[in-house]
């Protein structure tokens, strides 16, 4: 039992007195972690850009409602998604992916009442709206925009579609200024 004890003891020594190739084998151990931190932390901030590249772009959408200019010009849904995707540029393929609901009522609390589920706007016509309302109207803008997860730990951030993927949304609610026009946005895309 000696022996062996003695043997088990000497190896020991051995393997601890034998530094060589300790820092590939703590590099080894390190590196897994280090890049999944590195993935969660590209993710999350790409996930970031986007929600402020849509929202800078709906303020400016919103502007153009507001004012008249969308009315004046008879704005279709695939200017007004023209307009947010010029500073949406980080949303791949913007003109298609990014979708927008825009509606308006007489008052705020009308607005409150016809306003789409999360989960299910733009899968129907009541969800997929496109009014930007006339002169001193209330109206609601919404554009999204579904990103789908790179990293196959982050569903803790999805919200959407069997949690593969996040729903990035840009909201504008305003009144529409007293413009002499009478014309309004056309629902054709």
């Amino acid at each position: 039992m000696n022996v062996r004890r003695a043997k088990l003891n000497s190896l020991l020594k051995r393997f601890t007195a034998n530094s060589r190739g300790v820092a590939a084998v703590e590099f080894g151990l390190i590196i897994p972690v280090f890049l999944a931190v590195l993935g969660v932390i590209f993710e999350v901030s790409y996930m970031l850009f986007v929600d402020y590249a849509i929202q800078g772009g709906v303020q400016d959408a919103g502007r153009a409602i507001r004012t008249g200019f969308a009315q004046e010009n008879q704005w279709k849904r695939a200017d007004l998604i023209d307009k947010v995707c010029k500073f949406a540029i980080v949303v791949p393929d913007c003109k298609t992916s990014l979708k927008v609901y825009v509606s308006s009522a007489d008052t705020f609390s009308a607005i409150g009442t016809a306003f789409p589920d999360f989960n299910t706007m733009g899968t129907n016509a009541a969800t997929s709206q496109f009014n930007c309302g006339g002169n001193q109207k209330f109206v609601v803008m919404i554009a999204y925009y579904d990103h789908t997860m790179k990293m196959p730990f982050m569903s803790a951030f999805a919200n959407y579609e069997s949690k593969t993927k996040r729903r990035i949304v840009g909201y504008s609610f305003f009144r529409n200024e007293p413009f002499p026009t009478t014309k309004n946005c056309s629902l054709a895309t």
